[in-house]
């Protein structure tokens, strides 16, 4: 009705945050999505999708199994979220928790010079502490320093 102020819905709001991220999407986001629609379909064959990615050159295998590093970890972490949250968690995501333990010991054991698997927490920790300190005495804010009154 013309003259009526309408509220947006939650669904319209999602929809429009969809419609901004679709405009301009990294070919990694694009495959991702359409891995995930995939796998939600009834007839997808993991086994078939498996095999065609393992028939590659070592290069890309070696790009394969950071991927599979990543998704492990990320699952591994939903994991622990979902069982401290409520208790419920799936088998996928049992598995993805204890591949991650090995993937760990693993890397205790060997030094990896081609695959760039996820940073551990000790890693990260020790990138950040590398990083040099900020010097803040040169900062300006542009509300506390703006002459320009207009």
């Amino acid at each position: 009705m013309p003259g009526v102020l309408t509220f947006p819905t939650y669904f319209d709001i999602i929809a429009g945050y969809y419609e901004r991220r679709t405009m301009s999407k990294s070919p990694e986001m694009k495959i991702a999505e359409q891995i995930a629609n995939l796998t939600e379909n009834h007839w997808f064959n993991p086994a078939v999708l498996g095999r065609i990615l393992s028939d590659q050159p070592y290069y890309t295998l070696d790009r394969i199994m950071e991927l599979v590093a990543h998704i492990i970890r990320n699952q591994s972490i939903k994991h622990q979220q979902e069982a401290e949250r409520n208790g419920n968690t799936t088998e996928g995501l049992l598995l993805a928790q204890e591949l991650e333990k090995h993937i760990q010991v693993i890397r205790k054991q060997y030094q990896f010079k081609n695959l760039k698997l996820p940073k551990t927490a000790e890693e990260a920790g020790k990138f950040v502490k590398s990083l040099p300190e900020l010097d803040r005495s040169k900062t300006r804010y542009s509300w506390l320093h703006d002459t320009n009154s207009i």
